[in-house]
């Protein structure tokens, strides 16, 4: 006699997907309202390098929405591979654990500082010599 181990995966991945996808709607917002503070700060104050901060929000906000929406992505999906795998019963969860990816901590610490940096460079009133 012959054991078959394949199995077939029934899961229905719409509610994930529908949650990913509100999630980055989410985080999209919050990103664009934050690069939208940097760009409103450099018009009130710096009116003449308003160009200059609005092309570094736009990069800010593109980088840190696509940072936080892949993480939000390779989560998800780990989380569904991670129950299939405990599922099975051919996994433990310490070998689940130690497969699990790991978020992006340098980059993420890296962008929240650059955006304080940014938004106090665009605050500053422009002294010009009398």
């Amino acid at each position: 006699m012959q054991l078959m181990l394949a199995r077939a995966d029934s899961t229905d991945y719409t509610v994930m997907n529908l949650t990913l996808v509100f999630s980055s709607l989410l985080v999209i917002g919050v990103a664009a309202f934050l690069g939208f503070l940097i760009f409103r700060a450099a018009r009130l104050h710096r009116r003449a390098q308003t160009e200059g901060f609005a092309a570094l929000a736009i990069a800010w906000v593109i980088v840190t929405a696509g940072a936080v929406i892949h993480d939000l992505s390779i989560q998800s999906k780990w989380s569904h591979e991670a129950a299939d795998r405990l599922a099975s019963g051919y996994y433990t969860p310490a070998e689940v654990n130690a497969d699990a990816p790991h978020h992006p901590w340098p980059l993420f610490i890296a962008l929240a500082a650059v955006y304080p940096l940014l938004l106090i460079l665009a605050s500053r009133p422009i002294r010009y010599p009398k």
